[in-house]
């Protein structure tokens, strides 16, 4: 299959489809031969080229917007050394199974260009002293910086002026906002938030047309999860992935306070697949790349349970990955017997 991630969540949704022993091709770079100047090697250029690797190590790197694969060379006559391929937005990639694709593979191929049509969610958690800018990825909240304000609340917009600080803010959300638009949730707990929307429905009207405003308790990244929480993504997009994979890991939190039936952890969710009582299967994204997760979606599928793979890149996936990486809501409760892993 060939893909093309034009954006971070993309190259986070690639970083799940690759696994060892897959081949992956993408054009590179590799230092040009110099025949016979071997003394010069060290200022040998680089070439661009087409390299075929065999994955052996997956790396994501967020903040440098890059996906690193490493693994040996393929197909060439450097067959056997290692090299490797720096993945960025708008890197053409061919992805090559050694077996057939997976069901929840190709799943999760379709849900990358769904989700490429659906607004970014942008957030501002704006307080008198700071401003924290962070971006709704589809494996968790972005962090991507803090902007110092002027000061207190008293003194914005009186004896300091807040015109650059409101400009930098808007800097911050330019540079974040994706060809394709996105939405801003400007939050708080104080006036701020205020001041900042009439300053760009006057300065910069296009961006203040985006922005939805709601108060917080708390500023920061803690006033942007309470806002999280409290289903402000929902009002955007119903569908946001952090926010479903939020929902259904408190179902079945919700459920195991109930004691409703549940089953946790490899061998007991492989029983309850087994025998189909599972309705509903979630497994975390460490689950499929380092265990058995992947063949307990493929049985998922095969039985009619609904599956869904959790990213441990915020708070639910992390609880769920303390329950063994997965967790599946029963019909009914399992017959005692022996738990085979």
């Amino acid at each position: 299959m060939t893909l093309r991630p034009d954006t971070l969540d993309d190259l986070w949704h690639l970083y799940n489809l690759v696994r060892s022993g897959d081949l992956v091709t993408a054009e590179t770079f590799r230092t040009a031969d110099k025949p016979g100047m071997a003394e010069d090697a060290g200022k040998a250029k680089k070439r661009p080229v087409k390299l075929t690797i065999a994955a052996e190590r997956v790396e994501f790197h967020d903040f440098a917007n890059r996906l690193r694969i490493l693994g040996p060379i393929v197909g060439t006559d450097e067959q056997g050394r290692y090299h490797t391929l720096n993945i960025e937005p708008f890197t053409e990639v061919t992805l090559t199974k050694p077996g057939e694709w997976r069901d929840h593979e190709v799943e999760r191929v379709a849900e990358a260009v769904r989700a490429g049509e659906r607004p970014q969610v942008v957030f501002v958690s704006i307080e008198d002293g700071d401003a924290t800018l962070a971006v709704l990825r589809q494996y968790g909240l972005q962090e991507v910086g803090v902007i110092a304000g002027p000061g207190t609340g008293k003194r914005l917009g009186k004896v300091e002026d807040p015109d650059p600080w409101f400009r930098e803010i808007l800097l911050g959300l330019t540079t974040l906002m994706p060809e394709r638009g996105a939405v801003v949730l400007v939050v708080g707990p104080g006036f701020a938030k205020d001041h900042l929307l009439r300053w760009l429905k006057d300065k910069a009207p296009d961006m203040a047309a985006r922005c939805i405003v709601d108060s917080t308790s708390h500023a920061g990244v803690l006033g942007i999860r309470e806002a999280m929480r409290r289903g402000l993504v929902d009002r955007v997009d119903s569908q946001a992935r952090m926010a479903l994979e939020e929902r259904l890991v408190e179902r079945i939190m919700e459920a195991l306070g109930r004691g409703e039936p549940v089953a946790y952890g490899p061998a007991e969710v492989a029983r309850g697949l087994e025998l189909g009582a599972a309705s509903l299967l979630l497994v975390t994204d460490r689950h499929v790349r380092e265990a058995n997760g992947a063949d307990l979606l493929d049985r998922a599928k095969q039985t009619r349970c609904e599956g869904h793979v959790v990213s441990t890149g915020h708070e639910a996936g992390k609880k769920l990955d303390q329950f063994g990486g997965c967790a599946a809501l029963l019909r009914y409760a399992m017959p005692a017997g022996e738990v085979r892993a």
